[in-house]
């Protein structure tokens, strides 16, 4: 049928296909409802050869309830989207049928596991990335599907053929999953199967297996070291990921409220040196009490992730936990702002980042400036104010 042809031509300028849509519903209205000999109506086409939402609209309007119609696999036109299509239509086809993400195909397949196979013939990997993503907010569970009933999702992922073009995208997509779920990576399958996976995905499984053997030694887990740091201290200092860090609280929660040498507990380690927002987040998710807690010079996390520049941290403290400590002084006397202003870490005192952090912060404390403005104007009534003896001070060769 011409619609069916239509929606897979990708060839065809999108506005001109739309065009051309609208003709051919106005002419033969019930060609939209015309399934192919596997079942698969127009929707299902244009969902799986990129078409734009506007283009699913106008044909989901012309046969209202398609978009749950599947073909003889199994599989809904949102299943299409994800392996082949852009995050704009995997979302406008969510909107119309949430349920659709939870929907396996005959053989056991979900909308999730096309999106991961669907990378490998993408000419824009970055959009799998994006979907996977998608996916996994919308429901968090979603990693816990299995691949045909057997396969974990982590597994799963790993065991792609990728190639040099994908291989950094799959990389994305394997610490996502990851991420949501570590515990995935103690699967007895996925050190058995490892050699099969991309050298590069070998690398990632391998280094994350370190830290899930350390999390199942409990006397490794409960040991500080000479600078009374735990394993999670040293996790967070060489930047490892979220699902590693998870798996270290797991196997010691203790460590979360556990001090080294220098009074630093893990969540001070995070704003100094760790890149990742989501491991402070997770991390104060665990323990709103951390957020209080000083280290021996009297810094809280927010002194620490002035110091160290940490602007993404910076900002979740002051807009998502309430500017916690942001009037709190050390044992120097220094507030967080004053921290910034004197970091060496700061390389570009004009960059956007910068700039907007401060203001993030006076305007969290506007008493800040207050006391600035009026150390001024004491300085400058000093500076005019008569000496002693009746006159004013001079200066310079006056």
């Amino acid at each position: 049928m011409p619609h069916h042809h239509l929606c897979s031509n990708e060839e065809l300028d999108e506005t001109v296909a739309i065009k051309i849509l609208r003709l051919l519903i106005e002419k033969c209205p019930e060609a939209a409802q015309h399934a192919d000999n596997n079942g698969g109506l127009p929707i299902y086409y244009a969902a799986g050869w990129g078409r734009k939402p506007e283009f699913c609209r106008v044909l989901i309007e012309a046969h209202p309830g398609s978009e749950r119609m599947t073909v003889s696999n199994g599989m809904l036109p949102f299943h299409s989207a994800c392996a082949d299509n852009t995050l704009a239509t995997v979302e406008y086809l969510y909107n119309l049928h949430p349920g659709a993400i939870h929907h396996a195909t005959v053989r056991g397949s979900y909308p999730i596991h096309f999106a991961i196979i669907g990378l490998i013939n993408r000419s824009d990997p970055e959009s799998a990335i994006d979907i996977v993503k998608f996916l996994l907010d919308c429901d968090p569970s979603l990693v816990q599907r299995k691949f045909e009933g057997v396969m974990s999702l982590l597994r799963y992922a790993c065991q792609q053929e990728y190639v040099d073009s994908n291989v950094e995208a799959a990389l994305e997509i394997i610490n996502a999953i990851y991420d949501a779920h570590p515990e995935a990576i103690e699967d007895d399958d996925m050190v058995s199967d490892i050699q099969s996976y991309h050298e590069q995905a070998q690398a990632f499984i391998n280094s994350e297996l370190v830290y899930a053997r350390q999390a199942k030694d409990h006397r490794l887990m409960t040991t500080p070291d000479g600078n009374g740091q735990l394993p999670l201290h040293t996790a967070l200092q060489n930047n490892a990921t979220l699902g590693s860090i998870k798996l270290l609280v797991k196997g010691n929660p203790a460590a979360l409220q556990t001090s080294d040498n220098s009074g630093l507990i893990p969540l001070h380690v995070t704003c100094q040196l760790h890149d990742s927002v989501n491991v402070f987040h997770y991390l104060v998710g665990l323990d709103a009490t951390t957020l209080d807690a000083v280290d021996r010079e009297g810094n809280t996390a927010l002194h620490l992730a002035c110091h160290c520049a940490k602007y993404d941290i910076i900002a979740m403290l002051l807009e998502k936990y309430g500017a916690v400590s942001v009037s709190k002084q050390n044992a120097v006397k220094k507030l967080p702002i004053d921290l910034l202003w004197e970091s060496n870490v700061v390389l570009n005192r004009e960059s956007v980042e910068y700039t907007e952090t401060v203001y993030r912060l006076l305007k969290a404390y506007p008493e800040m400036m207050m006391m600035n403005i009026g150390m001024q104007k004491r300085q400058c009534a000093s500076a005019t104010s008569p000496s002693q003896d009746g006159k004013k001070r001079k200066f310079g060769h006056e």
